[in-house]
């Protein structure tokens, strides 16, 4: 029947689906010949522009404005962190004419817009793998720096407590502030759990304490998002290179820390934010207007992390470069950025 001779004809032609998948053998087949007959020449300069790093470095420096919205320094800042490497790290100009300047401006490019590593090569116009050797020069340059720069003031009433008829002579021994704050990583995936703060973001957590001046007096890296700020605390207090208080002096902490001698904390259970108080609800109690001042007197320390983290863009995302492994084997962002 016509049934049955339509069906042996089917069996017999090719169907659909086999004509469309010899037709792309063929496809590929012939562009398979047609690249393999092509010549293509291998190692081709691609980093050709007239534009060089170090006449590009010579071009930005002098202009104050473009210096500091690229490098996030000004040009005698800048100057003074090459003539520092040089003096005490020995950091000179490759053999191939890099200069020093030049390996500090990739750097600062880096931490201070958490640029991309072929972004930076482009604008130097070296290779990716030039790039990320020289940063890590500057890298391991700048964290020998920190023992020389990041150490405790020895006086014995800030001046800047001195001169505030709020705070002296209430904290004339306050010597400084500890808080602690969280900064992006990358972390391997194996001890990623550990790192995950409350927001369920991957995270370390930074312990600093500052001077009233702004200035850094000591740094730890490489605690675990998840660790509380006490903890990281009594182990730093630990640590000889610690400026801890002796005598009447103490630092001023928010209430996450213990109130021990040494540390002063706010009264727990009153307002203390000064976000909390204004012109409508002024402090009503002792309690509350000690920790009104106590605020104010602490919150240096929140200005100097974000006087920083606005400065240098990778401690906000620093999802492009690893973090480096410490002898302890904490992982810990490089902590030479913290010391800028």
């Amino acid at each position: 029947m016509p049934r049955h001779g339509n069906s042996r004809r089917n069996e017999t032609q090719p169907s659909y689906e086999e004509d469309y998948d010899n037709e792309l053998t063929w496809i590929y087949l012939a562009l398979e010949n047609a690249a393999a007959e092509q010549h293509v020449p291998r190692n081709i300069p691609c980093r050709t522009s007239t534009l060089q790093g170090r006449h590009y470095i010579e071009e930005v420096l002098p202009n104050d404005t473009r210096c500091f919205e690229n490098f996030r320094m000004n040009p005698h800042v800048f100057h003074n962190l090459c003539d520092t490497l040089r003096a005490n790290c020995g950091i000179r100009n490759t053999r191939k004419g890099t200069t020093v300047e030049e390996m500090v401006g990739m750097f600062l490019m880096v931490v201070a817009h958490s640029t991309r590593l072929f972004v930076v090569a482009e604008r130097f116009q070296h290779s990716k793998e030039t790039v990320s050797r020289l940063i890590k020069v500057i890298v391991r340059g700048i964290h020998s720096l920190p023992p020389t720069y990041i150490r405790r003031r020895n006086v014995d009433v800030q001046l800047e407590i001195q001169r505030c008829r709020k705070w002296y002579p209430f904290f004339k021994n306050c010597i400084g502030a500890i808080d602690g704050t969280h900064v992006a990583a990358t972390i391997p995936s194996s001890v990623r759990g550990a790192y995950r703060d409350r927001n369920n973001e991957i995270m370390q957590n930074i312990l600093a304490a500052c001077s009233h001046d702004m200035m850094f007096t000591h740094v730890v890296t490489g605690w675990e998002g998840s660790a509380h700020d006490s903890r990281i605390l009594s182990d730093a207090a630990t640590l000889q290179t610690f400026p801890a208080p002796y005598g009447e002096q103490y630092y001023v902490v928010d209430a996450r820390y213990p109130n021990i001698p040494g540390y002063m904390a706010p009264y727990k259970g009153q307002r203390y934010h000064r976000s909390d108080f204004n012109d409508d609800t002024p402090p009503t109690t002792k309690k509350e207007l000690f920790n009104q001042r106590h605020a104010s007197v602490r919150n240096v320390i929140e200005r100097c992390f974000g006087v920083l983290k606005s400065r240098f863009a990778i401690l906000r995302s620093i999802s492009n470069y690893r973090p480096s492994m410490e002898m302890h084997g904490n992982i810990t962002m490089n902590s030479e950025i913290l010391l800028i």
